[in-house]
């Protein structure tokens, strides 16, 4: 899945996956242009406010984010 489809299913679900969380992680770390940081740091951003749900695996709501993004300065 690229970055812009993670974005645009994320936006509207308002809630991404932990596996999707793990490799925004990943993701993250890698060259991306402008555009793509953007989306990762929206993500990120959404998150961290509360405003997007990370689901485990099983489709259940975890607790906190993973430390590997959380510190990712806000867009």
């Amino acid at each position: 899945m690229s970055i812009e489809q993670l974005f645009i299913n994320t936006s509207l679900s308002q809630k991404i996956t932990q596996n999707d969380w793990e490799k925004l992680s990943i993701i993250a770390n890698s060259p991306l242009t402008p555009e793509e940081q953007l989306m990762v740091r929206r993500i990120v951003h959404s998150v961290r406010r509360g405003w997007f749900c990370i689901l485990s695996p099983e489709g259940r709501l975890c607790a906190a984010a993973s430390e590997d993004l959380s510190t990712l300065s806000p867009a």
